[in-house]
């Protein structure tokens, strides 16, 4: 029994492949048996790695091989990977931290993952890649913040990460990189009174947009005006009545 809400990524070879918490604690996956085709009949478990939280986080590496974050029992960060593209799995490894939320993940410009989750204290933590598919740095770096949940993370038009989490105030706070693939500026407030974490997601045109439950249960957003520029003043009503996890 699934116990968790799905993350879906695509392989290498276009198939796509759904990665989820079951009842047991472990990770569970089921993947397309061809590119748009039917799906394998049975669901399996990927690993004995015992999780918290809800949410998977997946990204492709630069070579096309999939990786799996995971809050462990330990509150440290897990991870997995595919062992070439489109193939079988590594056994799962720690990159320790102490994490109180679950993690988000994305790909530097130059091919790099990057992971992002809050601590207890609650800043922004976030640990990368050395060199695209390659090894990791030793220790989590801490960009401050007072945030709780799950960060968004997503990619600029022009290559930089941006990162987005509920403040501790439940408005939504941002932090970006200066240039891509480095350094970080300081956050600034976004607004809103938000009930759920934010997502972000881009435009056709490069511009990001962010979605996020507000204390009325409705779904609210805000988008930037330009690729790479400022937001709308104001966050914008989508309506609905959303159950808030």
């Amino acid at each position: 029994m699934i116990t968790t809400a799905p993350t879906v990524f695509r392989n290498h070879d276009g198939r796509l492949e759904v990665f989820a918490g079951g009842a047991d604690g472990r990770v569970w996956h089921i993947w397309q048996t061809s590119p748009n085709g039917a799906w394998m009949p049975d669901w399996s478990p990927l690993g004995n790695r015992q999780i918290l939280g809800l949410h998977i986080a997946v990204f492709q590496n630069h070579d096309g091989r999939l990786e799996v974050f995971v809050r462990g029992t330990d509150h440290a960060l897990w991870h997995t990977w595919q062992l070439s593209s489109n193939g079988g799995w590594s056994q799962w490894a720690s990159l320790c931290g102490d994490l109180s939320a679950d993690p988000a993940v994305f790909q530097n410009q130059d091919g790099r993952l990057e992971v992002f989750a809050i601590a207890p204290d609650p800043t922004l933590r976030h640990i990368w890649q050395i060199v695209p598919n390659g090894s990791w740095r030793e220790n989590w770096a801490n960009r401050g913040g007072r945030c709780i949940g799950v960060p968004a993370v997503f990619q600029e038009a022009d290559g930089r990460l941006r990162v987005m989490a509920r403040g501790t105030d439940l408005a939504t706070w941002s932090i970006e990189q200066q240039s891509p693939n480095g350094t970080w500026g300081t956050w600034t407030t976004v607004g809103g009174a938000l009930a759920s974490d934010p997502q972000l997601g881009r435009n056709a045109d490069g511009r990001l947009e962010v979605f996020a439950t507000g204390t009325d249960h409705a779904l609210w957003h805000k988008w930037e005006t330009a690729p790479n520029n400022g937001w709308t003043p104001t966050w914008t009503s989508r309506g609905g009545s959303l159950e808030i996890f």
